[in-house]
């Protein structure tokens, strides 16, 4: 077995690890909420892809990849919920808008369980098994890099109205982290479809990334709120030993 095909087990843990380390600190504030949220869906992601890899037959790789789905869904819906409450964006005091936001992933979730229209089959590879497209993945990865723009807009908006310099860092750490695994995921889950060769997919494999840069955010720049912060969670968590006063 390739060690490759571990990968998103380490971004299964490094998720983890910033969603129990905000659980810790407590849930008094909606963006602490919204993150843990969009940390689980990256878990499903992360522990999706895993099981898909590793599977030791095509059958099973491919009724694991529903995970990986609901996960791709649910992960953009949060952050882009988490982007404009960050944002303060007003279509949130709005039912309607967030009826609209939830919408497309509980489409994809269904049509992935129902069809096999987003993933065809699997077919095994070097790194485990690859999962063979259907006629809907390119809408369904349209949808997904489509939300995590508009989470990038209303930060690019927001970023000249911020008040302090902490918001105006906060807002550039945010962008940049989420900006590595959308890169990744064009030049490696989009690109290939597209021009007809297999490449592993590192969407999920990057969220550690992801998850690194948002403790750096959170440690650092306090992007998230907590009732106490302490040295010993921080080096228990992430290994960083913040200048913080505690």
């Amino acid at each position: 077995m390739n060690v490759i095909a571990f990968l998103p087990l380490i971004a299964f843990f490094a998720n983890m690890s910033m969603c129990c380390y905000i659980y810790y600190n407590g849930l008094e504030s909606k963006l602490n909420k919204l993150y843990i949220l969009f940390a689980l869906s990256l878990m499903m992601w992360s522990l999706g892809d895993f099981i898909s890899f590793v599977s030791v037959a095509s059958e099973i790789a491919l009724f694991w990849n529903h995970l990986t789905v609901v996960g791709a869904c649910l992960t953009v819906a949060f952050l882009l919920h988490f982007f404009m409450a960050f944002t303060k964006n007003k279509s949130l005091s709005k039912k309607i808008y967030l009826i609209l936001l939830y919408l497309p992933a509980l489409l994809f979730v269904f049509i992935s369980f129902t069809t096999n229209l987003i993933t065809e089959s699997a077919e095994s590879v070097w790194w485990g098994y690859y999962l063979v497209r259907g006629t809907l993945y390119i809408p369904f990865t349209f949808y997904l890099v489509l939300y995590v723009i508009i989470g990038f807009f209303l930060c690019y908006r927001y970023y000249p109205k911020s008040t302090s310099a902490k918001e105006k860092t906060q807002t550039k750490l945010l962008i940049t982290a989420i900006a590595v695994p959308l890169v990744g995921g064009i030049m490696t889950q989009i690109i290939p479809v597209i021009l007809g060769f297999k490449m592993i997919p590192l969407t999920s494999i990057l969220t550690t990334v992801t998850a690194i840069i948002i403790a750096y955010a959170i440690v650092r720049h306090k992007l998230v709120c907590y009732k106490y912060l302490t040295k010993q969670t921080i080096i228990i968590f992430f290994l960083v030993k913040p200048n913080v006063p505690v």
